[in-house]
């Protein structure tokens, strides 16, 4: 008893500040089986504490009380003391052990349910609840328990209070589950039964590797609510009739619910032959059934709904019918019941109708609202607050998610996947609630073609879609990927049946084919002087004056022509209007399709509209001069995806020239970004179904047999590297191609300039002064150089963005591995981390891989109890541990270069060279930039090491050390 005591004195002295309580814990930590062990005598030792004060202590203390068994005479005074506390306590502390706190108000409601009092719980649990959340958006296990007791004490009103916030945080699997099962059936209660059906069907619907009982229970709800309040099953609340679960759901749910839930698919059939003196034969030789599910007062209510359901289809066929047929027609026993039924459904706003009483004649009206009150405009304004905040939520958590090296890791080994990052102007969130909206859809026949995609293929539901809705949440199951540039190839097509026909409509690159400005004289031929160049052929379609002209440069290979590229004409200052292309001759998905529709439908996924671009720009290629777009087509064949420095994108690289990269991570990430585009190639065809409408008017087979593989793979490269990403624009109109764009424009990471969207035009507003003939230049976005490399074929000594990356991840057998995963997340990190090492920065990277790498060298659990009470990255740290810590990452770093066949010196030698193969040249500039990185980093952990003040102390041993790769 005497440790008792001394703790208790503990307690009052440790619960004044918040660094005082957090030594408190440790405390109460290592007496919490002591506690337990005196737990029949601590309830006297409770009025020595101030709820109030000692919030922290109190817990442990109530906790250890209420662990054993308790009498029925004792739980009263059980539930009185619990039910002050929980009022009383201070969220702060009781937040430190959160599992104690549950643990306490569980009994709680244990307590007061073997008392059959459910509602004295009520009251104090939604205090509990409220104080354990660390935000309304938190779901807590005490959420269940609160609902099961409003349940219990039929307080339902009082329980629909936390059932309108929005949860985007949950704790445990399970808890989400009962969460919306008991919601559910509090809103069934409260007649709210869209929101009974929203909540039922997020339990039928989430992730689960094995059917549970909660689902099985809520499917069988979900169905007799969806009969009720629609009159047949939905998978959504808002969708047209379907029996099948929408795809999202689980495997597992697809194959078993239907199986456990026969009587009520069943009831449901009967239900839908309208035939009441069936449906309620059904019922009775069920009742037994419904009864043990303890679903009979539901579907009591289904048959009742029957009557109403038939009422509402005669809405749909007449004007004017008289009671007396309603009464027949419903079979209904009277006119009297007849109207006593269609009364409630006017009044509850399920029909609109009036009631003749001198002729007994019902007439059928129109819905009367006209969306125009005052009340009106307040509901639909309070709507688009709620999706626009809805929207902005769903966006931060998508990057979130994509940023997750876990997810990245699962995505990357199911199916190769781009960033449209990676080749952005400029970054931009998509809208996640665009697609939530009630679009038209389209009138176009997608079947236009007699050719269909099998029924295997995961697209066919796309053509089987009853709905926008469902068509929108099949569509994250397409999986379109990157389908990046079009450098229209010349080569020679590997399949004759469509290109030999009429060779010269195919816009291909030759001496002859383009009129150049820019050396003096101009260069043309009688086959193109109709067209002019690029500039003059814009001019003569809409492109206003401009202070702009195309120049040439020489490529590194005599066999390809110079390239253009966009110059100053005349001396420009910084804020000068360079050029401003009306949209009429800009490439967007909303010209290409002619349905604004249907392009925010193809834009779920951020890479189809590329898919969609490069396709269009191949079909428009065969058209041949007939194509409006030829001159600019023309272009893109001359450029064939080379960049400002006339280098092809390694993409198009033979395997011996992406020799030249080995040793940098980049040349991974151009493989499988390659073997993404084969993959993308194998679903055009799809792609081509799914917009039928697209290209409806080309006359040609489908894209693979229209199209052979390394034609598409050309024209992949040549998008990615001139699409532009326009801000504050529809989603149909965010990628475009712009003539005077790139590559014709240089790109620079330290410039600001950007092409934006204005009335009716794409502009360039200069941010720098430029002479005449000077190349103009345009941002790239915060791209590090190895994407520049892949995206453009180019590498920018001065840019600033540029980065390597550190992966550092904890070992998954460490004993203690759950813990740190807790610290490193508390402290915004992942148990697989990437560390970004910026150029000029690698000192301050080093710095922050520290902590990290830290809390994986400790071992003994006191420390790591430590940590875990501890506020902030701090770890206990020793002499013999940072001088482990830091030997690992000096032979991380040289491990790195000691994989690349050259030195720094070496690169530094061959750049010299000025007859340097340039592919070889860009490869080891990227290469060269990549070791400083390394060399950096490497030179600021021998500093750390040097600093130690002692030497001779040899590293601790780690068994279970944290990786880096």
């Amino acid at each position: 008893m005497n440790s008792v005591e001394g703790l208790l004195t503990q307690i009052r002295g440790l619960s004044s500040t918040a660094s005082d309580v957090l030594s408190l814990q440790n405390v109460l930590k290592q007496a919490d089986e002591s506690l337990h062990a005196e737990s029949t005598r601590l309830l006297p030792f409770l009025d020595q504490l101030d709820p109030s004060k000692h919030s922290l202590g109190y817990l442990y203390f109530l906790e250890a009380c209420t662990a054993g068994p308790v009498t029925t005479e004792s739980a009263s005074s059980f539930v009185l003391i619990i039910a002050r506390f929980i009022s009383s306590c201070v969220a702060e502390q009781i937040r430190l052990a959160p599992d104690k706190f549950i643990s306490v108000c569980k009994r709680f409601k244990d307590q007061v349910l073997s008392l059959e009092e459910p509602l004295r719980g009520v009251a104090p649990m939604l205090t509990a609840v409220r104080k354990l959340q660390s935000s309304t958006e938190h779901l807590t296990t005490l959420h269940p328990e609160f609902l099961l007791l409003c349940l219990l004490a039929k307080c339902y009103k009082t329980g629909l209070s936390i059932l309108e916030e929005d949860i985007f945080e949950v704790d445990q699997p399970r808890d989400l589950y009962l969460y919306c099962y008991y919601g559910g059936m509090i809103c069934i209660g409260q007649k709210c039964f869209r929101k009974a059906l929203e909540l039922l069907h997020n339990v039928v619907t989430a992730p689960m590797s094995t059917i549970n009982a909660i689902a099985v229970e809520a499917y069988k709800k979900y169905i007799l609510v969806s009969l009720i309040h629609h009159g047949q099953i939905l998978p959504f609340p808002w969708l047209q009739l379907s029996t099948s679960l929408p795809k999202y759901a689980s495997g597992v749910a697809q194959r078993n619910l239907k199986s456990l839930c026969l009587s009520y698919m069943e009831l449901a059939n009967s239900y839908n032959n309208g035939k009441i003196a069936d449906l309620e034969t059904y019922v009775q030789a069920n009742m037994e059934k419904f009864g043990s599910d303890n679903n009979l007062g539901l579907v009591k209510q289904v048959v009742s709904s029957i009557y109403k359901r038939n009422i509402q289809r005669l809405t749909q066929t007449y004007l004017t019918l008289s009671l007396q047929d309603i009464a027949n027609t419903v079979q209904l026993n009277s006119p009297k019941e007849a109207e006593m039924h269609v009364l409630q459904m006017i009044q509850d706003g399920e029909i609109y109708a009036t009631i003749n009483q001198k002729d007994g004649m019902v007439r059928f009206l129109e819905d009367p609202e006209l969306y125009k009150t005052c009340e009106m405009i307040e509901h639909i304004d309070l709507s688009i607050l709620r999706l626009m905040t809805l929207s902005k939520k769903l966006t931060a958590m998508d990057e979130l998610i994509s940023c997750d090296p876990l997810y990245l890791g699962k995505a990357g080994r199911e199916r190769q996947r781009f960033d449209f990052d990676d080749f952005d102007s400029v970054p931009q969130s998509r809208d996640p609630t665009l697609l939530l909206l009630s679009l038209p859809f389209p009138k176009n026949n997608i079947f236009k073609k007699s050719y269909k995609p099998q029924p295997s293929s995961r697209f066919s539901s796309f053509f089987q879609a009853a709905s926008l809705m469902e068509l929108t949440c099949l569509h994250n199951k397409f999986n379109l990927s990157a389908l990046p540039h079009l450098s229209l190839p010349s080569s020679k097509n590997p399949n004759p049946r469509f290109f030999s026909r009429k060779r010269n409509n195919l816009c291909l690159a030759s001496t002859s084919d383009t009129l150049v400005t820019g050396s003096g004289k101009e260069v043309s031929s009688k086959k193109d002087a109709e067209f002019g160049d690029l500039k003059s052929w814009m001019h003569k379609n809409g492109l206003p004056p401009c202070k702009v002209v195309l120049k040439e440069r020489p490529s590194y290979d005599e066999k390809h022509r110079p390239i253009h590229y966009v110059a100053a004409c005349e001396d420009l200052r910084a804020g000068d209007e360079a050029f401003s292309v009306p949209n009429s001759l800009v490439v967007t998905l909303e010209r290409v399709l002619g349905n604004e529709t249907v392009a925010e439908l193809l834009t779920t996924n951020k890479l189809s509209e590329l898919a969609c671009l490069a396709l269009y720009l191949m079909y428009e290629k065969k058209q041949g001069k007939k194509s409006f777009w030829y001159p600019y087509i023309r272009e893109l064949d001359r450029q064939r995806g080379r960049g400002q420095l006339a280098v092809e994108s390694p993409l198009l690289w033979s395997d011996d020239e992406l020799a030249y990269l080995t040793g940098s991570p980049t040349k991974a990430e151009i493989v499988e970004r390659a073997e993404g585009i084969k993959r993308e190639y194998n679903e055009l065809d799809t792609v081509w179904f799914m917009a039928g409408s697209l290209f409806q008017q080309y006359p040609y087979d489908i894209p693979t047999e229209a199209f052979p593989f390394e034609i598409f793979k050309q024209a992949f490269v040549a998008v990615q590297s001139c699409v532009v990403h326009l801000q504050k624009v529809p989603l149909a109109r965010r990628f475009a191609l712009v003539p005077l764009g790139p590559p014709l424009l240089a790109y620079r990471s330290n410039c600001k300039a950007m092409l934006s969207a204005v009335a009716g035009a794409v502009e360039l507003v200069v941010d720098r002064p430029y002479k005449a003939g000077e190349p103009i230049v345009v941002w790239c976005g915060p791209q590090p150089n190895s994407k520049l490399l892949i995206n453009y074929g180019f590498v920018d000594d001065d840019n600033p963005y540029d980065r390597l990356v550190v992966e550092a991840a904890l070992n998954t057998e460490d004993p203690q591995y759950q813990d740190k995963r807790l610290v490193v997340q508390r402290n915004g990190k992942l148990s697989v981390q990437a560390f970004p090492v910026y150029a000029g920065k690698e000192k301050e990277a080093v710095s922050d891989m520290l902590p990290y790498l830290r809390l994986g060298y400790v071992s003994d659990p006191s420390e790591m109890q430590s940590v875990l009470s501890s506020q902030g990255p701090v770890c206990p740290v020793s002499s013999c541990m940072e001088r482990a810590v830091l030997d690992q990452l000096a032979d991380y770093f040289k491990r790195r270069l000691a994989g690349y066949p050259t030195t720094l010196n070496e690169d530094e030698s061959l750049l010299l060279d000025p007859n340097l193969n340039p592919k070889k040249r860009v490869a080891t500039q990227l290469v060269r930039l990549e070791k400083k990185i390394l060399h950096a980093c490497l030179q600021a952990t021998v500093d750390l090491i040097d600093q130690l003040p002692d030497h001779t102390v040899s590293p601790c041993p780690a068994p279970y050390a944290p990786l880096l790769k």
